[in-house]
């Protein structure tokens, strides 16, 4: 797909399908923005949504990016960047109009993300409507006991019941997306049990600047805090982040107990009649911007 522009010289922009090719141009946009993502995370956008991520190209060079996933009739859009001396000739809103139509044309019915400073303006102006903002906090990895808590080790069983805990909490099915979450990084993949019920798990990856648990869920806030203790030791010595809802209360207050500093804000939003709220009271981490 073309996308013609008023930029500077006239520059005809391409929107086009992101390739594994494309990778070092993407991360090369979004090292200087200290974003946290690996060339493992794009190779899994990639991989769970192969038609579905594109970057903006004008005379052969990448200058933005975009993602999207599908999690039944949910679409999420994420990594949504364009190179600083591009911006503001609507190579973002391009990017975001090619997200929305290809979410659209797979039968999505609601269009979520979560949304930057700099980027809510343009999110208003599409449509988009705010549900409630999070909090990103970064801490450090200390070991920590964490009573209740057990490693997962690849049990069908035990990933069921995360994967019911998750569609419970986010009223969508995100199997895929989960499965490459806690096969992908099983150091970081933990559940909580009250007696022979699992009620809480943690899930996380390795990131370039520090390790990023999430998501995270539990049904009580003892569950919660013995994932997050056991979190804060699975990261060893490394810097560790999470994204919590500002709207649990109870999240916002164990990020302040283990010594979490406030470092990015993200506004959640949707597009679409019928939203598909979360259940933020169970949500402790979300899975990160570029998922939900």
């Amino acid at each position: 797909m073309l996308v013609r522009s008023h930029t500077r010289g006239c520059d005809i922009v391409r929107i086009r399908r992101m390739h594994e090719t494309d990778i070092p141009a993407a991360l090369a946009l979004v090292r200087p923005q200290n974003w946290n993502q690996t060339e493992e995370d794009w190779l899994r956008f990639m991989a769970l949504e192969p038609e579905g991520c594109f970057v903006a190209v004008i005379g052969g060079q990448v200058v933005g990016t975009t993602t999207t996933e599908r999690f039944d009739r949910v679409g999420w859009i994420g990594m949504v960047t364009v190179a600083p001396e591009r911006r503001g000739n609507g190579i973002g809103r391009a990017l975001m109009q090619s997200a929305i139509a290809y979410l659209r044309g797979a039968g999505v019915r609601t269009v979520k993300l979560d949304a930057t400073p700099m980027g809510r303006p343009l999110y208003d102006k599409l449509g988009f409507v705010p549900e409630y903002p999070l909090q990103r906090v970064v801490g450090r990895g200390r070991p920590l006991d964490a009573p209740g808590v057990r490693r997962y080790q690849g049990e069908p069983s035990v990933f069921d019941s995360i994967a019911e805990l998750d569609r419970a909490t986010y009223g969508v099915d995100r199997r895929e997306m989960l499965r490459h979450l806690a096969h992908g990084w099983p150091e970081l993949a933990a559940v909580h049990r009250t007696g022979d019920t699992v009620d809480g798990y943690v899930l996380g990856r390795h990131g370039h600047h520090y390790e990023h648990l999430g998501p995270m869920v539990a049904l009580h806030a003892d569950a919660a805090e013995a994932l997050l203790r056991w979190g804060i030791a699975a990261c060893g010595d490394r810097p560790a982040a999470f994204d919590h809802p500002v709207v649990n209360e109870v999240a916002v207050r164990l990020g302040r107990q283990y010594g979490f500093e406030p470092a990015r804000e993200f506004t959640r939003m949707h597009l679409g009649s019928e939203p598909f709220l979360d259940r933020a009271e169970f949500l402790y981490a979300s899975s990160g911007a570029e998922k939900g």
